[in-house]
């Protein structure tokens, strides 16, 4: 694995930062390099020097230009070089950022890789030089083969700690379905741990295996709709009580009723036969003065239209963060918490909805739970005063409508107790979400077919303008990039 560690990043007005990348020996890796400059100017350069066994696979602009953009990148001497420039001396975006795909060798070791060089130009063709630099540490180790096919997708269950950060290829775990609309939700994933089931998507690997780096992974994800092992085979159940599908040509088909084990290595998606559904009047609330809400739906809500945002928790991180994933459609007794502004009322609409999700929170919209601050190798938390913290009784009645949140003990490390005690930091940054929409028969015994894949950050609408720089959303006319592709506002 190669690991890049910026070890400083300058402040002047011209400088370059560099993110951290994992890259497993014979795989490759993306990094940002990032130019601190001042908004006005329309050209720039810099240099990077590479360890020995590393190399440049590919480098280009992120974000959307026009088609008098130039960006190049050739050695000079032990350095590769990186110019932008634009013949109409169009202006860059303040905080550029150059995404590069770097290339470990089998022979790639232990070394330091720098930044510096860089060169800022004006509209008036003034050069402005900077001797800011930006080193990182740089780590190699082996890494996991994986396949993708000639559909960009690719079903896996690992033996080993696997991390996608900076890979070309993403991974998901099945978080949600929706029995409307047929759609599968699948959540990212970077930090995987071994026998994961997951789905990859990337572009199709031919001949040639992905190579994705091994991690050290401390994260947990709840139980996950795709099922399978990595190094035997996954019982199936055939109970009548599931769905169950395996991936194979480009569509999810559904598993035969004579399959009870699944190959070791690959994973399925196994979603609940039926889900219960009730519709009632619309739920009023007002938020703490943290702007949380602990909350388990009594009727079925859609939080499509409103300014308030509900979320379950999909995972749990080393450094006590709980990772959170944004749900519009929730049936009734769905756990969640709730987000928004301080002290405000709103109201959610009722509308049915047939959904389920896999979720570390708990609830019942209708009983009181008695928990304990642990039980049976779990750590039980609620809400307080802006974040999840443990009981501060030995035992604890969550009220009918409320949620708390569990965690496994084995998690914890004994330095980081107290901390988690304490409370544990609401990580806001939303997990990039997808769906595949599925086409199934009445019996339960059709097919997923025509996969259609809708990117969505952070479960919204990304906007960009045509300078390339990132807009919540459009404030006048014109042309505009919304998710990948072009708008126009009138």
């Amino acid at each position: 694995m190669l690991v890049a560690s910026v070890c400083c990043t300058m402040a002047y007005a011209q400088s370059i930062s560099v993110d951290d990348v994992n890259v497993a020996k014979g795989g490759t890796g993306q990094v940002e390099v990032s130019i601190a400059n001042p908004t006005n100017y329309t050209a720039f350069q810099f240099d990077l020097k590479l360890p020995t066994g590393v190399s440049v696979k590919e480098a280009k602009l992120k974000g959307e230009y026009g088609t008098s953009r130039h960006f190049l990148n050739g050695k000079v001497g032990d350095k590769v070089r990186f110019l932008s420039y634009d013949d109409a001396n169009a202006k860059l975006a303040e905080g550029e950022k150059v995404l590069l795909t770097l290339e470990a060798t089998a022979e790639a070791e232990t070394a330091a890789m720098t930044s510096d060089g860089i060169v800022i130009v004006d509209p008036e063709g003034t050069s402005v030089g900077g001797e800011e630099t930006a080193s990182a540490n740089i780590n190699v180790s082996e890494g996991v083969q994986v396949t993708i096919d000639a559909n960009k997708i690719a079903t896996f269950v690992s033996d080993k700690d696997l991390d996608f950060t900076n890979s070309e290829v993403k991974a998901y775990i099945a978080t949600g379905y929706n029995y409307d609309t047929n759609d599968i939700m699948l959540t990212r994933v970077k930090d995987v741990p071994a026998n994961t089931p997951i789905l990859l998507m990337g572009e199709p690997s031919g001949e040639t295996p992905y190579v994705i780096p091994v991690g050290t992974s401390r994260i947990y994800y709840p139980d996950n709709f795709l099922k399978g092992k990595a190094g035997e085979k996954a019982p199936v159940d055939q109970t009548g009580k599931y769905i169950n599908m395996l991936y194979k040509g480009g569509k999810f088909t559904a598993l035969a009723s004579s399959v009870t084990e699944f190959p070791a290595g690959k994973s399925y998606l196994q979603i609940p036969a039926s889900v219960a559904s009730v519709v009632g009047d619309a739920f009023e609330f007002t938020m703490d003065q943290y702007g949380l809400k602990s909350y388990t739906a009594k009727c079925d809500l859609d939080f499509t239209d409103v300014a308030v945002k509900a979320y379950i928790v999909t995972g749990y991180d080393k450094d006590n963060t709980i990772w959170l994933t944004r749900v519009k459609k929730v049936s009734s007794n769905t756990p969640l918490l709730l987000v928004g502004d301080a002290n405000e009322p709103y109201e959610v609409p009722s509308a049915q909805q047939k959904t389920s999700y896999v979720n570390m929170l708990h609830g019942d919209a209708n009983n009181a739970i008695s928990i304990t601050k642990t039980a049976d190798g779990w750590l039980n938390m609620i809400l307080l005063k802006g974040a999840y913290k443990g009981l501060p009784v030995e035992s604890f009645d969550v009220p009918a409508g409320s949620s708390y949140l569990s965690i496994p003990e084995s998690l914890i490390a004994p330095a980081g107790t107290r901390g988690v005690v304490g409370g544990l930091q609401l990580k806001m940054e939303e997990a990039e979400v997808i769906t595949l929409k599925a086409i199934i028969d009445g019996n339960g015994d059709g097919e997923i077919t025509g996969i259609s894949r809708l990117a969505v950050e952070a479960g919204n609408d990304i906007w960009y303008n045509l300078s390339g720089q990132r807009i919540s959303t459009p404030t006048k006319k014109g042309l505009y990039i919304k998710n990948g592709k072009k708008v126009i506002v009138k």
